[in-house]
């Protein structure tokens, strides 16, 4: 059986951030807000679950919750890295089958495409740009 190829990507791949009610609850409008607006200005793709979207606060049923539902609103329009990390090895493989049935790349596959974003001269830049651009459209 031939190995798997790894997806090449090049460009910028913004951390979506996870916007939170007041009351700490997740804001789902929000989410999909967050994502629409990095797509309209012309990124490449968008990682989820990261560690600036407060991975390490969300519960098991909230990051199943975001998975399902910033693969349904990205719908293909770019691509949608989903960072599995975990300090239990099995927890991360489990979060990377659950990446990988969505039809999605798991992490490991996330620090490639962050190595060539930052071969690409000013992506990290730009990826600030996008990240302080898209926080007014989220905000209550």
């Amino acid at each position: 059986m031939p190995a798997p190829v790894s997806p090449r990507w090049t460009g910028v791949f913004p951390i979506a951030p996870t916007p939170f009610n007041p009351s700490g609850d997740l804001d789902l409008e929000g989410q999909r807000r967050v994502l629409d607006c990095m797509i309209d200005q012309g990124v490449d793709g968008i990682c989820i679950l990261a560690n600036y979207s407060e991975q390490f606060v969300l519960s098991d049923a909230e990051r199943d919750l975001l998975l399902d539902l910033c693969l349904s609103h990205v719908a293909g329009r770019v691509p949608v890295i989903v960072t599995c990390s975990h300090f239990s090895t099995s927890i991360a493989a489990d979060r990377a089958r659950k990446a990988h049935a969505a039809g999605r790349t798991p992490a490991a596959w996330r620090y490639r495409a962050a190595r060539r974003s930052r071969a690409s001269g000013g992506a990290l830049r730009q990826a600030a740009v996008h990240r302080r651009s898209c926080r007014g459209g989220v905000g209550r």
